[in-house]
């Protein structure tokens, strides 16, 4: 007996305000597409969450930004397999090696913060014992500007070498037209101070010894807008710069000169 086929236009025995249903299969393509979505999903979840072949997003960010990012293996609690990380369940989240040192960097500036501190309020004994104890944040703290207490004075390599001023004529001659190019603008035309402290009294910020001198132009002091000259001016040419200085304007007493800042050392 021949199965009887059902009419292509059947009409469902519902109806509702006027409007009735056909009872039609639905188009082939469309439910083969239907089942091959099915197939996919299936395939994307084994693929990026259940067996971890394939990165996730923020995986693939991650190792946009940094080349050298590997995956850290992270301990999850409830899921299917080990290699399954749950953004919910994960004891921890991946962080790339970029990371980690802006971490260290940071937890450095803070401790670098709280040792400046430290030295702001230290007098010279307790400055004395910083200094030793932590040199490189020292040389920081004096490019910065920071007040030193009596007795205590910036420690480096020019500090402990140079001991005495160039007094030979020409050397002399050539610095003061270092001083006119480089220093003029802001310590004044005679060395009576402007932007920049006074240079012919007899007070000094950082020292008055010509290895202090010659640190402070080598160094700068960012904080109070001088830069650091060492990477302009040779090493001989600072030395004739801050002997300059101590023979030929130390005591001149210039007219207009700037009030008196730091501490007064005899030479």
């Amino acid at each position: 007996m021949a199965k009887r086929q059902k009419p292509k236009d059947e009409l469902l025995k519902h109806e509702y305000d006027g409007i009735a249903e056909f009872d039609n299969d639905l188009p082939g393509w469309w439910k083969n597409l239907f089942y091959i979505t099915i197939i996919i999903a299936v395939i994307y979840l084994l693929h990026y969450h259940v067996f971890g072949t394939g990165d996730l997003q923020i995986a693939q960010y991650l190792k946009e930004i940094d080349s050298d990012y590997i995956p850290a293996q992270v301990e999850s609690e409830g899921v299917l397999f080990a290699s399954y990380r749950s953004p919910v369940s994960a004891k921890q989240i991946d962080i790339t090696p970029r990371d980690i040192e802006l971490q260290r960097r940071r937890a450095w500036q803070s401790f670098e913060r709280d040792v400046h501190n430290a030295m702001r309020s230290a007098d010279a004994m307790q400055m004395a014992k910083l200094r030793e104890a932590f040199p490189e944040i020292y040389d920081s703290y004096v490019e910065m500007g920071g007040p030193l207490p009596t007795g205590s004075v910036p420690v480096a390599d020019d500090v402990a070498t140079i001991s005495e001023a160039i007094t030979d004529i020409a050397a002399l001659k050539e610095a003061s037209s270092l001083y006119d190019v480089h220093c003029a603008n802001c310590h004044g035309s005679s060395g009576e101070g402007g932007i920049g402290p006074n240079l012919t009294d007899e007070y000094w910020i950082y020292g008055g010894r010509i290895g202090q001198i010659v640190h402070i132009i080598n160094k700068g002091v960012p904080a109070m807008g001088m830069i650091a000259w060492e990477r302009t001016l040779t090493p001989d040419q600072v030395h004739a710069l801050a002997s300059f200085i101590l023979i030929e304007l130390q005591g001149t007493n210039p007219p207009n000169a700037k009030a008196p800042q730091g501490e007064k050392i005899m030479q």
